[in-house]
């Protein structure tokens, strides 16, 4: 927690997992992740999903968004009593994770929950880029690690491009492939 005019305002949570290396984040990154009482963020995307059944079910399953171009992005993001929630909503279209900071065998880990998914995230700054590695996975909450190599993975980082903040974002499974990608900018508006 820090004090600004007179009232404690606590670190937000990239800033806090990142530490030292907040700094090297360009700003308008920064300015995606340094809010404390809610932010959203609109732009515009472009989502393709796998092609295998399987890929198919999952992703509608997890309400990820459906494939297109040029497709209208929203994000909202909020505190909760232990981290943040991002509702992210494609043409409409919302689904939402809960990210927090690690516990237990996840401690210095980004934990990302998913219905009943929880995925630890190692965020690594390489290159002004922030990338999210996956590290652990779990199902239910069950205290038993999953091995890795079932985890969803990808290729997933934020970056900057023409003075605007980029996603990339790509789950897929080892098996089955591509789940879905999606890779876009936004604009962030400061919200109350």
């Amino acid at each position: 927690m820090r004090e600004v005019s007179g009232r404690t305002r606590q670190i937000p949570l990239y800033q806090a997992m990142l530490g030292k290396a907040w700094p090297l984040l360009p700003e308008p990154m920064r300015a995606l992740h340094d809010w404390t009482e809610g932010l959203q963020a609109e732009g515009r995307a472009e989502v393709e999903r796998g092609d295998h059944w399987l890929a198919l079910c999952i992703a509608t399953l997890f309400g990820f968004p459906k494939a297109g171009k040029d497709v209208s992005v929203q994000v909202r993001f909020t505190r909760t009593a232990q981290g943040e929630s991002w509702r992210r909503s494609f043409a409409g279209k919302s689904f939402c994770s809960h990210q927090s900071k690690g516990r237990g065998r996840w401690q210095g880990l980004l934990c990302e929950r998913f219905g009943p998914f929880a995925v630890a995230l190692a965020l690594v700054v390489r290159d002004a880029r922030l990338y999210l590695v996956v590290r652990h996975w779990s199902f239910l909450g069950l205290p038993l690690p999953l091995p890795v190599s079932f985890a969803p993975g990808g290729t997933t980082y934020e970056y900057l491009e023409d003075g605007r903040f980029h996603f990339h974002v790509e789950i897929r499974q080892r098996w089955i492939g591509l789940l879905v990608r999606y890779r876009g900018w936004l604009v962030p508006q400061r919200i109350s």
